[in-house]
């Protein structure tokens, strides 16, 4: 009995690798930038808080958003309102043709 594959099957394995490899680096990037995503959702509402409660001290909401800011984030806008503060925030991206997502968030002075 020989253990040889047929003609037009051998590289299969190698073909089948090489898919599902290129497929779980693929998910593992989208994964990242969904991430990326969530944490600067997060980032941006605590950004936003600090410079509403800064705005409520009479103190420049902007500086305090960039104090603030944690680092790998970049600022991409911050609003103020009558009554409050919006910012929005920009995360880095894994994947080189995306632009990184942007959260906007926005906090309220009582």
């Amino acid at each position: 009995m020989s253990t040889l594959l047929p003609r037009r099957e051998r590289g299969q394995a190698s073909l089948e690798v090489l898919a599902v490899t290129t497929l779980v680096v693929i998910v593992m990037a989208l994964c990242l930038h969904l991430f990326s995503a969530i944490y600067a959702g997060q980032a941006a509402g605590r950004v936003a808080w600090d410079a509403a409660r800064a705005m409520s001290l009479g103190q420049s909401p902007s500086a305090a958003a960039e104090r603030s800011t944690p680092g790998g984030l970049d600022v991409v806008m911050i609003r103020t309102h009558p009554d409050g503060v919006e910012v929005s925030l920009r995360a880095p991206t894994v994947i080189p043709w995306l632009d990184g997502p942007v959260a906007t968030k926005a906090a309220y002075v009582p």
